[in-house]
């Protein structure tokens, strides 16, 4: 190939003479390069040739949130169950054990008629002729006694926690079964504290029994079953005057053999007659 103006032979690459530098032909012009971007750098990815922005953390659905805070409050119920749970097993056990010396009374009272040895070759009971507690022998008059292996201090003498009282005829036959539970006065000899006088002039006569007594609300300190069927509930408590006094009382509930209410009284119990 010649140069078009000195002449001289050059190459068909060249694009200019090297000897005179005059241009022989038109360079080709370059196509740009496509740029890829490092996704770690510009926070974008390539795919396929495109740019695509990484799509940012989707936030939980709500249901997720509500599930999570649902099984949370399944826990706590449950825990809170378990709790209940064994609070009213404790609950009834104590009530259970507080309540044989009661069951104990029903029992004997089924026998009201009989004679000692009857009432012991039906159940499980053993009466003693005397009380092992001093207070017992001296306070209450009886002629057979089933108290309890546990005993409780009232005014700083040993009672036994509860007792059954047998009282028998001429005829060497039980007349009144008598329970007492000795622990309604172990805090306070007047007994237990309660918010006003109890009155029972609401209830008519034949009013059931359970009515009643929830309406009294409180445990008694005795019930004696009596030869002519009528059942005696004692209650020992106090309550506050409006001079802020404390007045004891006793309340003596009577209810018939088919446990209908048959009538009340209420004796006022002053320190010469505690």
């Amino acid at each position: 190939m010649e140069c078009p103006k000195c002449r001289k032979t050059v190459s068909e690459y060249d694009y200019e003479c090297p000897y005179c530098g005059v241009k022989i032909k038109q360079r080709p012009e370059k196509k740009p390069k496509k740029v890829r971007a490092k996704a770690a750098d510009s926070g974008e990815k390539v795919k396929r040739g495109f740019f695509m922005r990484k799509k940012p953390p989707m936030p939980p659905p709500p249901d997720a949130e509500r599930k999570k805070s649902g099984s949370g409050l399944k826990i706590a119920a449950l825990i809170i169950c378990g709790v209940l749970i064994v609070i009213i097993i404790v609950a009834v056990a104590v009530s259970l054990a507080g309540s044989k010396g009661e069951k104990y009374a029903e029992s004997a009272a089924e026998y009201i008629g009989s004679g000692l040895s009857t009432i012991e070759s039906k159940t499980d009971m053993h009466f003693l002729d005397e009380s092992k507690y001093s207070g017992v022998n001296s306070a209450v008059a009886f002629d057979y006694v089933l108290e309890s292996d546990k005993s409780t201090s009232v005014w700083g003498v040993e009672y036994p926690e509860w007792a059954v009282f047998l009282k028998m005829s001429s005829a060497d036959f039980v007349t009144d079964v008598t329970y007492t539970d000795f622990s309604v006065v172990h805090k306070d000899i007047r007994g237990v504290k309660h918010k006003e006088l109890i009155v029972l002039d609401s209830f008519d006569e034949n009013a059931k029994q359970a009515k009643v007594m929830n309406y009294i609300d409180i445990d008694p300190y005795s019930i004696c079953y009596s030869q002519s069927g009528r059942v005696t509930y004692t209650y020992k408590y106090y309550y506050k005057l409006d001079n802020g006094d404390e007045q004891a009382a006793v309340l003596r509930v009577v209810f018939n053999e088919d446990g209908k209410f048959k009538y009340s009284t209420t004796e006022l119990v002053y320190p010469d007659n505690m």
